[in-house]
């Protein structure tokens, strides 16, 4: 992250807001904000400005605009997914401790029916998998294939993630919708077992 400060404090700063949260600049979000600039202005994809920090792994850009009252749940223009989801993505535990102090959603589901909980047992990022555990996240979450967490797991090789939501209660005998995968499955399939 970008820690120095703009150029010059006292001369104007042409970036965007966007462009400014994509460097990390702190300095220049803060600025920007304080001239009057709109907390949930996004991207021009489409993306929330918390959600591209979140995203980053910018915890300190993430408090800025969490102090600028930007929305916890804000998915951007496309609806996609939240703040947290793109912090679990990344595997940036103290950004999801940061948006869950603030209460956002451990439960909301991305429009492919992900939760953070499964976007971070994907990754296999086993600290985070238990800091959305211990928040409440749902164990047995389906997304749009009929996958678990527990699922995305075994079939990406991540065995701790694995080991840690089995002693949580995953269900190891669930199965998807269509095709009716086990975790084990899964693991089989994709040869990581």
């Amino acid at each position: 992250m970008r820690a120095e400060s703009t150029a010059n404090a006292g001369q104007s700063d042409n970036r965007s807001l966007a462009e400014a949260c994509s460097e990390g600049d702190v300095n220049a979000v803060r600025k920007l904000l304080i001239e009057g600039r709109s907390v949930n202005e996004h991207t021009e994809e489409g993306e929330s400005l918390l959600c591209l920090a979140c995203s980053a792994g910018y915890y300190e850009l993430a408090q800025v605009l969490l102090a600028m009252h930007a929305n916890v749940e804000d998915r951007g223009i496309k609806g996609d997914i939240t703040p947290l989801m793109a912090a679990a993505n990344g595997g940036h535990v103290k950004i999801v401790k940061l948006l869950l102090a603030h209460k956002a959603d451990v439960n909301a589901q991305s429009s492919t029916g992900n939760t953070a909980l499964t976007y971070a047992c994907a990754g296999g990022y086993v600290d985070v998998v238990k800091v959305l555990l211990e928040s409440g996240a749902s164990i047995e979450d389906h997304n749009e294939n009929g996958h678990t967490p527990l699922m995305e797991a075994g079939s990406a090789g991540h065995v701790e993630v694995a080991r840690l939501l089995l002693e949580n209660g995953a269900g190891i005998n669930t199965h998807s919708n269509e095709f009716k995968e086990s975790a084990l499955t899964l693991a089989c399939y994709k040869g990581t077992v």
